[in-house]
């Protein structure tokens, strides 16, 4: 989300989200804010319902939330439908849309704070029978398997981490892309991949889960070991 720019979404998490990506601020919980005032000062005025007061954005911005305000639902149609259409093949489009299906599990429905979402590295993520779990000093958020491949919360995970431990141990964006650019796409028919046994590099536990990748898909070269 661009300030200035006409905002026609009202929904908290898509704004925040779009805004994140657009800038590249993730991380930036001041630069953040300053954002979020911005967007629900457009919603005012175009008598929307302001994106800052949704439950899920105080708590990604780490503000209290509201008293009474409604729990967070597990499985939203806009969440839905946003895992329906990111991609998780072909490149480059397949890279990000993992990373952005791992983040939006980890920040709705699990609700993972968004400072949190810019710190956590790929150690404090646990898979215990199809159960993805992060776990930090200030408590514990877990994202839990869904029936269908295509929202399963766990697999997106799963699917995002397998991509970074490859950027971790295989040091060649050649390698990334070819593996992603020949994975199949995620289907109702295809195989849960957090109920795989299949285990990350030790050196991949020490690396940010949500890690800088530029336009083209590479990554810094400070993460490989």
């Amino acid at each position: 989300m661009i300030v200035g720019q006409r905002v026609t979404s009202t929904d908290p998490e898509r704004a925040l989200f779009r805004w994140w990506h657009k800038t590249g601020a993730m991380g930036d919980v001041a630069m953040s804010g300053d954002a979020v005032a911005a967007i629900d000062h457009h919603h005012a005025a175009g008598k929307f319902i302001k994106p800052g007061e949704s439950p899920a954005v105080r708590a990604a911005l780490g503000r209290p939330v509201l008293t009474g305000a409604p729990a967070r639902p597990v499985m939203t149609d806009q969440l839905a439908a946003a895992l329906h259409g990111l991609r998780s093949h072909g490149w480059t489009q397949g890279m990000f849309g993992r990373r952005d299906r791992c983040l939006l599990v980890l920040s709705h429905p699990a609700g993972l704070p968004y400072k949190h979402l810019a710190s956590s590295t790929v150690g404090e993520i646990t898979l215990v029978d199809g159960v993805a779990t992060v776990t930090s000093p200030t408590g514990a958020w877990t994202v839990t398997p869904d029936d269908n491949p295509i929202l399963c919360g766990s697999c997106a995970v799963t699917r995002w981490l397998r991509i970074v431990d490859l950027a971790v141990t295989k040091i060649n964006t050649a390698v990334i892309a070819d593996a992603i650019d020949k994975s199949e796409a995620v289907r109702v028919e295809s195989p849960h991949l957090c109920r795989s046994t299949k285990t990350l590099d030790e050196a991949t536990a020490e690396v940010p889960v949500f890690p800088p990748i530029d336009h083209g898909g590479r990554c810094p070269s400070r993460w490989y070991r």
